[in-house]
């Protein structure tokens, strides 16, 4: 767990304690920009929720009480509900989902409004590829990975050897030093 990772890495740095033990979460809140507050109740449908997920952009909601009757911003917060709680839910009933179980890796790619229509376009680099151009290319075309292929020039003659691949978590180690 990356959480952990960190922690576990931070530990006996002085000065990482020292900026830790100066600020608050009301100073880290959101650093991202990315964690805004989408609140859903507790009726909200698995539709809806999953809609937030994917026009919100959030990777996370939290659930609401509906009996609460103070104003939004002051109501109580049940527990929240992740992606990967929707994925683990979904598995724990994929009996339960039908023609939709059976369907091909590939649709959810296809499914209209995706960003990405086809497998072709499958974003992939050569292993030479600095990180920084890597960071860009995630970051322009709003990916989490790529490929990483063996040789630039197997990549230019359009056929290659699929070595890896390169996620924002693995921009995360190199962030906090673990490449060179």
């Amino acid at each position: 767990d990356f959480s952990r990772y960190v922690v576990d890495f931070l530990v006996g740095d002085a000065k990482t304690i020292e900026t830790a033990s100066s600020k608050t979460c009301k100073d880290l809140v959101d650093l991202s920009g990315t964690d805004i507050f989408f609140p859903v109740g507790m009726d909200a449908s698995m539709r809806d929720l999953m809609q937030g997920f994917s026009v919100d952009m959030v990777h996370r909601r939290p659930v609401m009480d509906p009996d609460d009757t103070e104003p939004e911003p002051e109501k109580q917060i049940i527990t929240m509900v992740s992606q990967i709680d929707v994925v683990r839910w979904l598995a724990e009933n994929k009996d339960k989902l039908g023609c939709l179980a059976e369907r091909h890796v590939i649709d959810v790619k296809e499914a209209e409004g995706s960003n990405y229509h086809c497998i072709q376009g499958a974003l992939v680099v050569s292993e030479d590829t600095k990180m920084l151009e890597v960071m860009q290319m995630l970051a322009d075309k709003n990916l989490n990975g790529v490929g990483v292929v063996k040789d630039a020039k197997d990549l230019e003659a359009g056929g290659y050897e699929l070595i890896g691949n390169i996620s924002t978590s693995d921009l995360k180690h190199m962030v906090l030093g673990e490449l060179d």
